[in-house]
């Protein structure tokens, strides 16, 4: 394309308009217009350099029609299984989205908050756990860690089983829920805030320097007895900022006292195959599960009917939630 006498980079692809005015089914009549605009504002109405030609000439407007019927009949796809494929796929984003996802939390306080050690050989000669180290709070598992907080009394988690089983199904990102159920439960928990407070109360900085100088004189006995091999001289630092850390993150103390962690859709609307990835696991899930599950007749319902209201909760199942 040419310009003032200047090439331009810019393409200029022509579109075309029409109004005809037919008689008999025949184009008698009308206004056609070949030109590169869009059928945009800046396209008609200033900003843009175009190029244009207008005509009233019939021929030019029969022309036109012939054209158009030959594009549209002869090398016209059908694109209403395009269109179908697109609502299915825009459904199924919309039903994932209209719940949250819940990934059970395979930790416990304890493993948080202990100070781990590893053991000698002499130690784990003496049994499980010997005498010496079980004395000074140390537990047993995948790792031997030594328990030195006070936090026996904090409140119990509050997610029922029940709600787990009625509310949830099992996908390959975590277990999907109705957003408004959740909501509803967590809404009606009872606890979090009191286990927050009290884990704070029991980890405050005074009173955790007086635990870590204590941990520190212990550390120091077990290793001349040969308990437990020598670690690192910032190790009860590390343990010290660790609790800290903790205490100062809400989030991850609900998690801790519900047992879950919540999280919404992972995917954009343009990650398509992740998408139907998931909704197929979420299906398979359907197809296995023989058990009454609210949640999956909430999907059935919506993928039968187009509609996703059926996902939204009856008073009858709010009352339900409530009283777990």
């Amino acid at each position: 394309m040419i310009l003032n006498g200047k090439a331009s980079s810019k393409l200029v692809h022509s579109k075309g308009y029409a109004i005809i005015q037919r008689v008999n089914n025949k184009a008698e009549d009308g206004v056609i217009l070949i030109t590169s605009a869009n059928f945009t504002r800046p396209g008609f109405k200033g900003g843009n350099i175009e190029f244009g030609y207008i005509s009233t000439k019939k021929q030019d407007i029969k022309d036109f029609k012939n054209k158009y019927n030959y594009l549209w009949y002869e090398t016209g796809t059908d694109i209403s299984t395009a269109i179908f494929k697109q609502k299915d796929f825009l459904f199924k984003f919309a039903l994932l989205s209209s719940g949250v996802f819940l990934h059970k939390w395979s930790g416990s306080l304890s493993q948080q908050v202990g100070i781990k050690y590893e053991l000698t050989e002499l130690a784990k000669q003496r049994g499980t756990i010997a005498p010496e180290l079980e004395a000074v709070g140390f537990e047993a598992g995948d790792t031997f860690t030594r328990q030195v907080l006070n936090l026996a009394e904090l409140p119990k988690k509050e997610v029922s089983s029940s709600f787990i089983k009625r509310f949830t199904i099992e996908t390959y990102w975590g277990r999907w829920c109705p957003s408004d159920a959740w909501k509803r439960l967590s809404s009606k928990f009872v606890g979090s805030e009191e286990f927050i407070e009290e884990f704070q109360s029991a980890v405050k900085d005074e009173i955790l320097r007086g635990i870590k100088n204590d941990a520190y004189c212990v550390q120091e006995k077990l290793v001349k007895q040969g308990l437990i091999k020598k670690v690192k001289e910032d190790h009860l630092k590390r343990w010290f900022d660790r609790v800290q850390e903790l205490s100062s993150n809400v989030d991850r103390l609900e998690r801790i006292f519900t047992g879950y962690e919540v999280h919404k859709l992972p995917y954009s609307i343009e990650q398509k195959s992740d998408i139907i990835e998931l909704f197929e696991s979420l299906e398979e899930t359907i197809e296995l599960s023989k058990a009454k599950n609210i949640a999956k007749e909430k999907i059935m319902s919506a993928i039968s009917s187009g509609n996703l209201s059926s996902i939204k909760l009856t008073s009858k199942e709010e009352l339900l939630i409530d009283e777990m």
